[in-house]
């Protein structure tokens, strides 16, 4: 499964900033700590699909955009 979460952090990264949302903003809003939302985009840490699901609600996007970029 790591390789299907390859690009997950770079999606990350590029969809919060386009939603004008800072890391602080999107940790608030799923009860984390700025350092893993920072792991995450890092690709040091691979979130559960469970937490997948929530960042793209708070993103207003798919786990689909989230985890392949389409």
């Amino acid at each position: 499964m790591k390789n299907d979460f390859e690009n997950f952090g770079n999606n990350l990264k590029l969809i919060r900033k386009s939603r004008g949302m800072t890391k602080a903003e999107l940790a608030k809003e799923l009860g984390v700590g700025v350092a893993t939302i920072t792991n995450y985009e890092a690709n040091r840490r691979t979130p559960s699909l469970a937490t997948v699901s929530k960042i793209a609600t708070a993103l207003d996007t798919t786990m689909n955009m989230l985890i392949h970029g389409y």
